[in-house]
């Protein structure tokens, strides 16, 4: 039977009654009592089916006895002098939450058409923090709490609906995907909770969001899968770092895709509800043509998102309803929820924006070559672009392998000339590194080959502080989509002495391929500062030259051992570096001087210079001679040496890359309603400054950073000041900024 728990409070006279649970499948007992035989003690349950009717059966609320019938108690003095009597008898520890009402409409207004399910899921975590939060006994406690199986079509806004209640809830919560390591969950779990709450009482009333993971690790798991989640609801106390938690009193929200691929029926559904340990379930809705339609044009909807980023670029998104309404038609044929049509879009998207920011429109040509992928989607499918043709016969007359090495070529120059609107002046070094990048790729992609290393080029880079290097790796692997690793190699050792072991480069491999390992197998390897490592030269520590040495294995293409996971329970596996491509960089300042000596360069009075071979460069031979291991060089046989720094580049990249520190800044003050306005020698001025710290760019950015804080730009934007004036003299003397008073034209010098 369908039972409600109240406690009875008697104030001056009258009987009290706080609605404080339920249970649904309530066996009566001793606790039991109907309405007019109230039992004396503080607790007890009514039947909640026949004996009573209830004014706003809400959690917490407090009744009194009218004439035979509870009556919802609305004067609010009195009601918080109740209040306060039953916190101070039962200890009531009530945290400040948001109503029900008000998280309910916030979170809808991000994800239309799913109140009810909004509305039972704050519901019901609420019903489990007010029932955890009390001095009940804690049997009586764990028969009360729900654990939610939350369950709906893929694509239905479960994660979205979690993410969106998240941020509206004061409560400690955490976030996980069931992982084949389930102590690895386990752990993170603890953390979450811990890092949102004052302490471990605390973090045991928490809220453990489980996201579907299930069809991967049926794989792992089997049949029995679905009972993943006990591992954690069965765990009771825990003690983690001298933190005692309650896996008991905490309420779990397990979510659940019902797939297209292995539809659930509702007794499946049931099924999953007790081998997940959950008592209640709550589903989201199957939304309509028209309401998906309403969704992606919402103010957090998909189109929404996108058209502003591209509002803040200055650019527009003109969309066709018939257009749109035709796609989103066709994904529905394959899926019911919106996982593909969000697919879709994203891949029309990705196609537009694909070499650059400009207008997008979303019409019968956008969508087209996109219309073909649909019916074949599935699950871990992203829709590919299918090329239309008005001329199917004229790949007839080109061979396979000119079509090939056309789009390869189209790629280098395409992807070459986005990069190089933010790198000015390393145009040919760049596209010297992309078309390595690309042909490594095409072997590692290639089939009949046996050893991709054999056939694939790591790259030695050279260039001073500032000149671009890491920005141009970053740029690439992101137009690209490749797992990139970034490592300062003055942070390894050779074991970790003092420092990270040099496998953990590959550990960071890994995770930057979220756990992916065939992907981070295929991915890059950026080490920095190499050349700090040029030397055997130990100084009572560990040899420098060593690291080089064990970076070998890295580059060669051996299979390397490397831990991953947690404390808990690490884990060792194997990563084969065979189609992994490795970068090297560093500044090797001073490594002129080696050249010098073996081309037999000689200075003769005055400084004046005897060149002598100067057109044969640095080569392998000196950076040996620098300090750098032969065998590591050997396996480095790309040297790409990027342009030095002048007075005449800098200044170009202030004014042409679309990455300019003075861009931006100039964008952010105008955006304050600021003009700001740089002279030509204020340009020169800032050149000069990152010339003699010999930092490129990067001295151009700290330059000007110094510059603003110095004039204290935010004492001037509430001001009349409505333009700012730098000129040379700024860099040395703040004083002599010029302002523009607001509607006058006039100069002030400050």
């Amino acid at each position: 039977m369908y039972a409600l728990l109240f406690r009875k409070l008697e104030i001056d006279g009258v009987n009290y009654y706080q609605l404080y649970g339920d249970n649904s499948d309530f066996k009566p007992d001793d606790s039991f009592a109907d309405y007019d035989n109230r039992a004396t003690k503080d607790y007890f349950y009514l039947d909640g089916d026949s004996d009573i009717e209830l004014e706003e059966p809400t959690l917490l609320n407090i009744y009194y006895d009218v004439d035979g019938k509870l009556t919802v108690l609305n004067d609010p003095t009195l009601f918080e002098k109740v209040f306060n009597e039953f916190k101070d008898k039962f200890n009531i520890v009530i945290r400040e939450i948001k109503p029900v009402e008000e998280v309910v409409e916030n979170v809808e207004k991000k994800i239309l058409f799913q109140r009810e399910a909004i509305g039972d899921l704050v519901q019901q975590i609420y019903l489990n923090q007010g029932i955890m939060a009390s001095d009940l006994p804690v049997d009586l406690k764990l028969k009360l709490k729900n654990n939610i199986l939350f369950h709906g079509v893929l694509g239905s806004g479960k994660k979205s609906i979690v993410d969106a209640l998240e941020k509206e809830l004061n409560i400690p919560y955490a976030d996980v995907t069931i992982t084949p390591n389930l102590k690895d969950t386990l752990e993170d779990i603890i953390k979450q909770l811990l890092s949102r709450s004052h302490n471990s009482k605390e973090a045991s009333h928490g809220v453990v969001f489980i996201h579907d993971n299930f069809a991967k690790l049926t794989e792992v798991l089997g049949d029995n899968v679905y009972t993943a989640p006990s591992f954690y609801t069965d765990k009771g106390l825990i003690e983690y770092n001298g933190n005692i938690i309650d896996f008991r009193t905490l309420s779990f929200v397990i979510l659940l895709d019902e797939r297209v691929d292995y539809p659930l029926e509702m007794d499946d559904i049931d099924s999953v509800m007790t081998m997940a340990d959950c008592t209640f379930k709550i589903s989201t809705r199957i939304l309509s043509d028209e309401e998906k339609y309403k969704v992606l044009l919402s103010n957090y909807g998909r189109l929404s998102l996108y058209k502003k980023f591209l509002n803040e670029y200055g650019f527009n998104m003109v969309i066709e309803e018939d257009s749109l309404k035709k796609i989103i038609s066709e994904c529905s044929k394959v899926d019911p929820g919106m996982n593909v049509l969000n697919s879709v879009i994203d891949g029309i998207m990705k196609e537009n924006l694909l070499f650059g920011i400009h207008d997008v429109h979303i019409d019968e040509e956008a969508i087209e070559p996109f219309l073909p992928a649909i019916e074949s989607f599935s699950d871990n499918y992203e829709p590919k672009r299918v090329t239309v043709s008005d001329e199917p016969n004229k790949s007839s007359t080109e061979s396979n392998d000119e079509i090939v090495h056309k789009a390869f070529d189209d790629e280098l120059e395409k992807i070459s000339n986005i990069i190089t609107r933010d790198v000015i002046g390393q145009d040919k070094q760049v596209k010297s590194i992309l078309y390595t990048i690309l042909e490594n790729r095409r072997m590692i992609n290639k089939s009949g080959l046996d050893n991709p290393k054999k056939y694939m080029t790591n790259i030695l880079l050279r260039g001073e502080s500032g000149s671009g290097k890491t920005m141009i790796i970053e740029k690439i692997t992101n137009l690209l989509n490749i797992p990139t690793f970034i490592a300062d190699s003055t942070q390894y050792t050779e074991t970790g002495w003092a420092g990270e072991s040099v496998t953990d480069m590959l550990v960071g491999l890994y995770a930057a391929a979220g756990g992916d390992l065939e992907a981070a197998q295929k991915g890059i390897l950026f080490i920095d500062e190499v050349d700090k490592k040029a030397t055997t030269d130990s100084h009572g520590g560990p040899s420098r030259g060593a690291v080089l040495d064990n970076l070998l294995k890295s580059i060669e293409g051996a299979k390397v051992a490397i831990n991953v996971g947690s404390k808990l329970q690490e884990e060792k596996i194997m990563f084969d570096t065979s189609k992994l491509t490795v970068i090297c960089s560093g500044a090797f300042e001073g490594i002129e001087e080696y050249r010098d000596k073996r081309i037999g360069k000689k200075k003769a009075g005055f400084d004046r210079e005897i060149k002598q071979g100067v057109e044969k460069g640095v080569t392998t031979e000196d950076y040996i001679a620098f300090g750098m291991n032969k065998q590591f060089m050997s396996r480095l046989p790309k040297v790409i040496e990027l342009n030095k720094s002048t007075k005449e580049s800098l200044i170009k990249i202030m004014k042409e890359s679309e990455s300019s520190k003075l861009k931006i800044e100039k964008f952010k003050l105008e955006d304050r309603g600021i003009e700001i306005e740089y002279t030509e020698d204020f340009y020169e001025g800032l050149a000069e400054v990152a010339l003699k710290k010999k930092t490129g760019a990067r001295g151009i950015e700290q330059a000007l950073s110094n510059v603003l804080e110095s004039i204290n730009i935010e004492s001037i934007k509430g001001s009349e000041i409505s333009k700012i004036i730098l000129n040379k003299e700024v860099i040395d003397n703040p004083e002599k900024v010029i302002l523009v008073e607001r509607n006058k034209q006039k100069k002030l010098v400050k």
